[in-house]
């Protein structure tokens, strides 16, 4: 290893750079809240917006904790997405790295790996037959989903160790590199599959080994992880799975407690059957933090209600507890992350005057406003929303477009997106939507183009100057009703001694307004961006429509960066034409 300041950050950014770069303003606080962490055993939550250079700030500690501790410093670093593990894995970790010689490695489930049992029967299409004598890790990340759909595993009839082609597994060979490696990136998928299950894939694997650190990047979206991997449903398509891992006859899907308790007390001695018994026993005796429900579709779910205690156990799983650092540009709740006394820091934004050159626009609760978007009760009808905001957002594409710009379309819905994709296509506009092959690529390329998604581009969207000069986001993004989240207000009301109004609140309007936070966070992604925000929800203008209570300074929390509103849209498009 060359000298100490081989692992410094200031190096790691040279590496990253260039010479001649330095740290970006609170990438060294952050960097040394991750070292002091890692070396005074206390966990921490770290708030840092975009720009501050989280992942270098994290992985230099790694680098450090390895290069110095040998196996006893191992870092585990969990993403939200595959697409940043190849980021922090390929371009982060080597600038980090340098030349200490700490090696790095990337650990995904199994079914993103080929499963060569299933290539060896043959029957392949030719595209997925052309992939696989293309592949020397069987990763199948990049493969259409046609061909991952032949090539994965089904996990239901996999024999993993007693497969006979097992030495041959690219499953498995992923997993004995994480086991060798120093630093290991996984994501947030797997880490929440291990937590909502009694298999121990990644914390406390003889195969993967112990570590000293747990870094959570994006870590806002875990505790969403947690309850969607988590959810189990008694449907058809399980009682299916059970057929098949146990060769017996296809079984009515469970209607009440008691069939499922009928059917497990069935399958006890049955070989195949144990992933339903481990599914009938998190509802028939749901673990601390579970709940049930029946779904509007009569079937019967089981699910993490409560993180906290869920991913408590997750991070208790090994003998020794490593330290859990977490950090993300939002982090509304943390104790969520199943923490109870972590050092907290908060990291301002490098990017304050991009956000102030920039406009918020929401519109005004105007006399034909709410004669438009009215119910027959008077009340706002979210209904008509879509159908009103339509001649803001070609409004604010063309003008966008006429100067050279991109738009970026948000939408609560499906049905909105695709309904915004019609009107601005046949506005003249070059459209994009996400469901696009290649579309975020095609957008970044055509400059004037306008991309139109759902809440899947709200969170890790970036593009940077002309590209995304506009972002339109059709409402604040709360979610309606639902079973599982229902289940959450419950669960918080029993646990605390606040109204349940105030618990709905809570989860509802906490949930939607950390979402509207990512969303609008979309327009500022480097110092010269600059843009308009517009988020078309009169509600949050002053009016008898006015969002009121904790759900209001929510929202005004997640849009505070870009300062007070402009209810006029002509003057927000002034403003953003007078910034060229």
């Amino acid at each position: 290893m060359r000298a100490e300041e081989d692992l410094s950050l200031a190096g790691a950014v040279r590496r990253a750079a260039g010479e001649g770069a330095s740290p970006r303003p609170g990438q060294a606080e952050l960097s040394e809240a991750f070292a002091l962490a890692a070396s005074d055993g206390h966990d921490l939550v770290a708030t840092a917006p975009v720009g501050t250079g989280k992942s270098l700030a994290y992985l230099v500690t790694a680098v450090r904790s390895a290069a110095h501790l040998g196996r006893d410093g191992r870092v585990l670093v969990s993403v939200s997405s595959k697409a940043l593990q190849e980021q922090v894995s390929t371009k982060d970790f080597p600038a980090a790295a340098g030349v200490s010689g700490v090696s790095v490695a990337v650990l995904k489930g199994r079914t993103s790996y080929v499963c060569n049992l299933k290539a060896e029967r043959g029957g392949l299409s030719k595209a997925a037959s052309r992939w696989l004598a293309s592949s020397e890790d069987g990763d199948l990340t990049g493969a259409s989903e046609k061909v991952a759909a032949e090539l994965r595993p089904n996990l239901t009839t996999c024999r993993w160790t007693k497969c006979p082609l097992f030495s041959q597994c690219f499953g498995a060979a992923a997993r004995t590199a994480a086991g060798n490696a120093d630093v290991v990136v996984t994501n947030h998928a797997l880490l929440a599959s291990q937590a909502t299950s009694p298999v121990a894939s990644v914390l406390g694997s003889s195969t993967i080994g112990p570590f000293r650190s747990v870094v959570l990047d994006e870590a806002h979206s875990m505790p969403e992880w947690i309850r969607s991997i988590g959810a189990i449903r008694f449907d058809e398509r399980m009682m299916a799975s059970l057929a098949e891992a146990t060769g017996t006859i296809v079984k009515d899907r469970p209607r009440n407690l008691k069939e499922v308790a009928a059917i497990a007390a069935e399958m006890e001695e049955v070989s195949g059957a144990g992933a339903f018994l481990s599914a009938a026993r998190n509802i028939l005796s749901p673990p601390y933090g579970w709940g049930w429900w029946t779904d509007d579709d009569g079937v019967l779910v089981a699910a993490p209600v409560m993180t906290a205690p869920v991913l408590r156990r997750l991070w208790d799983s090994q003998e020794h507890r490593p330290r859990v650092m977490a950090t993300s540009g939002t982090l509304p709740n943390w104790r969520d992350l199943g923490l109870d006394s972590p050092e907290q820091v908060s990291i301002p934004s490098p990017f304050e005057a991009a956000y102030a050159r920039s406009v918020l626009y929401v519109p005004a609760q105007t006399e034909a406003a709410r004669a438009a978007l009215s119910s027959q009760w008077g009340r706002f009808d979210s209904r008509r929303h879509m159908a009103w905001a339509m001649d803001d957002i070609t409004e604010i594409a063309t003008r966008t477009a006429l100067g050279g710009g991109g738009t970026l379309v948000l939408t609560s819905t499906t049905s909105g997106a695709r309904a915004a994709a019609c009107a601005l296509k046949e506005s003249g506009l070059e459209v994009i939507t996400q469901w696009d092959r290649g579309a975020v690529a095609s957008w970044r390329r055509r400059t004037t183009s306008v991309l139109v998604g759902t809440r899947s581009l709200m969170t890790g969207l970036d593009a940077p100057g002309d590209t995304c000069r506009s972002v339109i986001i059709d409402r604040v993004p709360r979610a309606a009703g639902n079973h599982a989240d229902d289940m959450r207000v419950r669960a918080l009301t029993s646990t605390t001694e606040l109204d349940e109004a105030v618990t709905r609140d809570l989860v509802y309007a906490g949930d939607a307004a950390m979402l509207l936070e990512q969303a609008s966070g979309r327009l500022i992604r480097s110092a010269d961006d600059w843009g308009l925000l517009a988020v078309l929800d009169p509600r949050l203008a002053p009016g008898p429509w006015s969002y009121k209570g904790l759900a209001a300074g929510r929202y005004r929390e997640a849009l505070a960066a870009f300062g007070a509103p402009v209810h006029d849209l002509e003057a927000a498009l002034g403003t953003l034409e007078a910034g060229r």
